[in-house]
């Protein structure tokens, strides 16, 4: 969907608190208020006008695009060559790392050990593990077919919902 920039943000809460699930990557960034020292955070959208929404949503999106009084800010629901493009979730991984990259260390995901994960980006893209042990900012990974876990940033891992994979090999299956 497009939007107003200052509405981008807004736009993907309504949606959510609609029951739609509604994306836009954010970062938080911290500002001072001028004449003070004071200093405010404040979210701000990555991609400002864009937001992500789920396919089977489509329908009423476009109803509610169509309608004028709403609850939600203005939109227009995105249209490339006469059709909406469908954006897979493996599309929007690289927005979703940037997006973890950008968050403040103590607001990332801690993940626990025997945590099934799966990798967005870097030499192991795409493969699945279980974590060994997590270690400050990196986390021990256990792959299926490894002999030794790997170390990696934990900013680059997502939990792994498709599939709940268990390595056959390693300290991870033994604790399995």
């Amino acid at each position: 969907m497009r939007a107003a920039g200052g509405s981008t943000l807004r736009l993907a809460t309504s949606l959510n608190e609609s029951g739609m699930e509604a994306w836009t990557p954010s970062l938080v960034i911290s500002r001072r208020i001028p004449r003070s020292r004071v200093r405010i955070d404040k979210a701000v959208p990555m991609l400002p006008t864009f937001v992500f929404a789920r396919a089977r949503h489509l329908d009423a999106l476009l109803g509610l695009a169509a309608t004028a009084k709403k609850a939600q800010p203005a939109f227009s629901v995105f249209r490339y060559q006469g059709r909406v493009p469908v954006i897979s979730d493996v599309g929007l991984e690289p927005l979703r790392t940037a997006e973890a990259k950008a968050l403040p260390k103590d607001q990332r995901h801690a993940f626990a050990a025997g945590e099934a994960v799966r990798l967005s980006d870097g030499p192991f893209a795409g493969m699945s593990g279980v974590v060994e042990r997590a270690q400050g900012e990196f986390v021990l990974v256990c792959f299926p077919g490894f002999r030794v876990p790997v170390k990696i940033s934990s900013f680059l891992l997502r939990p792994d919902e498709a599939e709940q994979t268990q390595p056959d090999k390693g300290t991870a299956a033994r604790a399995a």
